[in-house]
């Protein structure tokens, strides 16, 4: 009797975990970071694998759960498991630069050429380019890797730019292109406040969720101290613990997440969608830094990124398309997020 691949329900959950709510979840693959949206029959079956030792107790408990014969146990248990190796979610990353993981860290390159690289062992960062062979700044590029090494440094950011309502922080989440820093600009017309652009730094533990939107301005600064440094010794490394210190700012609530996408702007109005818990996990990963592949980060990371999820109200936005209509339809949305 073959069910999976993985000799074992052992195996099975040393390769995948799981966030599980009533009757939904999310399912994260520890081989590959990808992750995958349960519904209910898929969350009841991996509340049973986690109980079993065998597929063929797993077999038995389904189909004594749904009255199915042997056949018919074993073709829906089989549908899942499959489902999960197969119909998986990827973050969406910005295609500026690509990320590579080495044997000791993380290398960022840009069209082909490797420009940065972080050595975890030695916990530093140096050039892997002259800054006449790349497009950019090596300041630039710091700035797109801080997203990938804080997360490694255990601390979580999203992809994001926040305003300052008079009833809390307001994160606009999404990728590039998706209109959160323009949202983020014209709010500023109307009473609210922008404090970061592209990064939002958080602290999730047993007190909660806390943002630190004044986190990105000093993260910046660090890394032009840093890329300054590398100019002056393009052979050299530099320590990068010291962003740690950077990431450190006042923390406030953070009171709505609005995810936006640029697949997702059109009309003269804007309107924000509630999501579940479980579509709310799936966005918070998808806008998340983290991509590394060590199981035990990963499982760390699925449990921050739940605990965003249930703390923050998290609501799906389909906003105007072009400047002049969003400007327009902002007070309507201000007004009611501030009520």
């Amino acid at each position: 009797m073959m069910v999976s691949s993985e000799p074992s329900p052992s195996s099975f959950r040393q390769r995948f975990v799981w966030a599980l709510w009533e009757d939904t979840g999310v399912a994260v693959d520890l081989r590959t970071g990808t992750y995958s949206l349960l519904n209910p029959t898929a969350s009841a079956i991996c509340r049973l694998i986690e109980e079993v030792t065998s597929w063929e107790q797993a077999l038995r408990m389904v189909a004594t759960k749904w009255q199915l014969d042997d056949r018919e146990a074993q073709a829906a248990l089989k549908s899942v498991v499959e489902a999960l190796r197969e119909e998986q979610r990827a973050p969406v990353w910005d295609a500026e630069v690509a990320f590579h993981e080495t044997n000791n860290g993380l290398v960022l390159s840009d069209g082909g050429c490797s420009v940065l690289e972080i050595d975890a062992t030695r916990r530093t960062i140096r050039r892997c380019a002259p800054e006449s062979g790349v497009r950019l700044s090596i300041e630039h590029y710091l700035r797109l890797f801080s997203g990938k090494l804080l997360p490694l440094l255990d601390v979580p950011v999203l992809h994001a730019a926040t305003c300052r309502t008079s009833r809390g922080l307001l994160a606009f989440c999404g990728a590039s292109g998706s209109g959160k820093s323009t949202t983020a600009r014209l709010m500023g017309n109307h009473g609210a406040s922008r404090v970061s652009d592209d990064l939002l730094v958080l602290s999730v533990d047993e007190a909660g969720v806390r943002a630190h939107p004044e986190a990105e301005a000093r993260i910046f600064d660090w890394c032009r101290q840093v890329g300054e440094c590398l100019q002056v010794d393009p052979l050299g490394a530099v320590p990068y613990d010291s962003i740690l210190n950077a990431a450190k700012a006042p923390g406030e609530p953070l009171s709505n997440i609005l995810f936006l996408s640029s697949e997702r702007r059109k009309g003269t109005s804007i309107h924000a969608i509630p999501l579940s818990l479980r579509e709310s996990l799936a966005e918070v990963m998808a806008v998340s830094f983290l991509d590394g592949r060590a199981p035990e980060r990963l499982q760390a990371f699925l449990g921050m990124c739940r605990q965003i999820s249930v703390a923050v109200k998290a609501e799906l936005g389909w906003m105007p398309s072009g400047v002049e209509a969003l400007d327009a339809a902002l007070p309507t949305y201000i007004a009611k997020v501030t009520s």
